[in-house]
């Protein structure tokens, strides 16, 4: 059954003079000013991190499907077992089955068949997990936000993927960084191919990384020209003739020469190393290296970060350059940016290029600025497209007793949730690490949770990871009427295998202001809706015996009604027949959650 409600109204005339019978049916329901700066910690010295073997992320030989079926159905098993990829199925118990997969067969593979199959609820990879999940990294018992946030028990489920992309829109990243270069993603479209042949993809996941490089499987392939005992960007961003791989050839054909680590929007050119520390700071939140014995650690311990540097030295870029950096990580397929800057005006370009990610799944976050001002009245850009575009997250920042920091921007329908953002620690150039604050900061943290999640539910669209994290979130009293979903990013709630369902029409009842007419509409939900998601852009379409019906629409929440009772009210409708109003999905409840009408736990579907 579609989100959406579907109400029906027969009406039966005879003559002019006899009451008309209403029977309702119904038939499916700019770097934003820099932050604060705190003591920067100490300067670590450069320490060689140690070379990392390999350990798969998730079993490669199964995965775990939950099914529609009565928990423990024999029924179920042979359906699953019957599939083209199963081998055996073990019953796991809660109607969860393990699929053991036939010879060859991969599991992500395996997981996007059985995800869209009608008798599953979910299909996911069987992640390997450990006991102890706390990282080693000596400057971890600094990092509060860390715990905050719930991370560690996000890491008992997942520590990253080294494949998935995050785009960090900012200063560039210091991507020699002793806590950063493991992750830093290579554009493998533009490795020679010369060179790409010898390589082996050391953990089967499709892409060369850097873990990749340093892995014994491709040991004296790549020379270590810088001497410290690693294979590092600096090792590879020098010519062909020195030892490198830049050749001088457009590789991908995107029309960037030699795009290894993103590329420099601001000089346009191929070498996006921050100048600032902003944009390093940034990237070390969402994804310095975690458990190598150095440092900090980033949300994830392992992804890819796609160094798109917009801003110069001083902090100031062109969002024209911003657009580029947009349709550069949009057109590489990445599905996530962070954006740590802001201005107070609106751009129709910038809007188009959001426009564009969007369409192509792509999730924007944004920080929503240090002014301390309303975005909802004094509207400020990017973080202000989140009310037009629903692939934007705008994010505000607390401190570490969950108090809205008071140079943060709010917003109860324009900023998202709120997240860390007083007294962060993280890297800086250099190998330095020091504690920045600001909504620049509390941003990353949201961008790194996404990027956890995603990675091991490659299958959800954005606005399903979207719906996920806002229903995650740790409710804060402070927060309440300030943002969005009123709460507080919680990472780790978001690999809570329950989902708090979205809100559902239970009663509709038409009426008229005159005999024999209809021009109300009133409808119940089972919870309290924000009232600001739901507008006439929500009336899908209204249907009568004359077909289509255009009309002006007011909605208005009931008085007493609890924000769950609301009045349609349209043009009065006078002929006979049958009516039909259609609305939804995108109407959420105050937690933020979009409806759910079939209660199948995806909320927001579209038809």
């Amino acid at each position: 059954m579609r989100n959406y409600l579907r109400r029906a109204l027969k009406k039966a005339v005879r003559t002019s003079s006899r009451l008309l019978s209403r029977q309702p049916r119904l038939s499916a329901l700019k770097l934003e000013q820099l932050e604060d700066r705190l003591t920067p910690s100490s300067v670590f010295p450069f320490s060689q991190p140690p070379v990392l073997d390999l350990l798969p992320a998730y079993a490669s030989d199964r995965i775990n499907v939950v099914m529609r079926s009565p928990v423990g159905s024999t029924a179920a098993a042979q359906v699953l077992a019957s599939s083209p990829y199963a081998q055996t199925v073990e019953y796991l118990g809660l109607g969860i089955y393990s699929v053991h997969l036939k010879a060859g067969v991969s599991p992500l593979t395996a997981v996007a068949y059985y995800s869209t199959r009608p008798y599953a609820v979910t299909a996911s990879v069987d992640n390997y997990v450990s006991i102890q999940r706390d990282p080693n990294d000596p400057q971890y018992s600094s990092q509060w936000d860390m715990t905050k946030i719930g991370a560690p028990i996000a890491w008992d489920v997942t520590t990253g993927m080294p494949k998935f992309v995050v785009g960090v829109v900012d200063t560039g990243i210091d991507y020699n960084h002793q806590d950063l270069f493991m992750n830093i993603w290579i554009n493998n479209a533009e490795i020679p191919t010369s060179i790409r042949n010898t390589l082996t993809d050391a953990d089967g996941d499709g892409v060369i990384t850097f873990r990749d490089l340093n892995h014994s499987s491709n040991s004296g392939k790549v020379t270590d020209n810088n001497g410290n005992g690693v294979i590092d960007p600096a090792d590879i961003f020098r010519s062909t003739s020195q030892g490198g791989w830049l050749d001088g050839v457009d590789q991908d054909s995107n029309g960037y020469v030699d795009d290894l680590f993103g590329w420099d929007f601001a000089n346009n050119d191929n070498d996006p190393m921050d100048d600032n520390n902003h944009g390093t700071h940034v990237a070390g939140t969402i994804g310095a290296v975690g458990n190598n014995g150095v440092g900090v650690t980033g949300i994830n311990w392992s992804l890819s970060l796609m160094a798109l540097k917009f801003l110069d030295s001083s902090g100031n870029g062109l969002v024209s350059r911003a657009v580029m950096a947009i349709d550069y990580a949009t057109n590489k397929g990445v599905k996530l940016t962070n954006h740590s800057w802001g201005g107070a005006n609106y751009s129709a370009s910038l809007a188009a290029a959001i426009s564009r990610a969007r369409d192509a799944g792509h999730i924007i976050v944004a920080a929503a600025g240090n002014s301390g001002q309303n975005l909802d009245s004094s509207p400020q850009y990017p973080a202000s497209y989140s009310t037009s575009y629903n692939n934007v997250i705008t994010v505000a920042s607390v401190n570490s007793s969950d108090q809205l920091a008071s140079s943060s921007n709010y917003g109860a329908n324009t900023v998202t949730l709120a997240a860390p953002g007083v007294s962060i620690l993280s890297t800086v150039r250099n190998n330095g690490y020091s504690y920045f604050s600001g909504t620049s900061m509390a941003a990353p943290h949201v961008t790194g949770a996404i990027a956890l999640y995603w990675a091991s539910n490659p299958t959800l669209s954005y606005t399903q990871v979207i719906d996920k994290l806002k229903a995650s979130v740790d409710p804060i009293s402070g927060l309440s009427g300030k943002v969005l979903t009123g709460g507080r990013l919680n990472v780790g709630k978001m690999f809570d295998s329950t989902t708090p369902s979205g809100p559902k029409v239970v009663d509709a009842q038409w009426s008229g202001s005159e005999p024999f007419t209809l021009d109300r509409l009133r409808v119940t939900f089972d919870k309290a809706i924000n009232v600001n998601t739901f507008t006439s852009g929500d009336i899908v379409s209204f249907v009568g015996p004359g077909g289509s019906i255009s009309t002006s629409y007011q909605i208005t929440a009931v008085s007493g009604g609890g924000n769950k009772v609301f009045d349609i009210v349209f043009g009065v409708q006078r002929g006979a027949g049958r009516y039909e109003l259609v609305l939804g999905p995108q109407i959420e409840d105050e937690r933020g959650n979009r409806m759910n009408q079939d209660g199948d736990g995806v909320n927001g579907e579209d038809p």
